[in-house]
């Protein structure tokens, strides 16, 4: 079984994960998930494609990974949240119109994901 295999099947069980209870899939909602960070997220792509068009007919505006560094450097001197939406929605457009060649999604349990900075 798989970490993340485990974990679902612990989690489904209410078996304590990483010696500390998980709670139920809504608790881990309400304390992990953000849906008004998502309709703003959206709310932005769609007056996107109203103000400057869809980018899969504009391949040439997609955002490129350092343009999301430079709002993640906006965000942190500015705290103004809009840049969080912008960065996430480059990310989706990063990730369906990829910039980077070779571009591919592999799902990985490196032990590096839940690592704190200071650790």
């Amino acid at each position: 079984m798989t970490n993340s295999e485990n974990m679902r099947a612990r989690l489904l069980r209410g078996v304590p994960c990483h010696d500390r209870q998980m709670g139920t899939l809504a608790e881990i909602e309400r304390t992990e998930w953000d849906w008004h960070f998502i309709q703003l997220c959206v709310n932005r792509v769609f007056m996107g494609a109203f103000r400057y068009g869809s980018i899969r007919e504009n391949q040439h505006a997609i955002y490129r990974p350092d343009e999301m560094r430079r709002r993640i450097r906006l965000y942190e001197s500015t705290g103004n949240k809009e840049y969080l939406c912008d960065i996430a929605n480059m990310a989706l457009l990063e990730f369906k119109y990829p910039a980077v060649e070779g571009a591919h999604f592999e799902s990985i349990d490196d032990g590096q994901h839940c690592k704190r900075s200071h650790e």
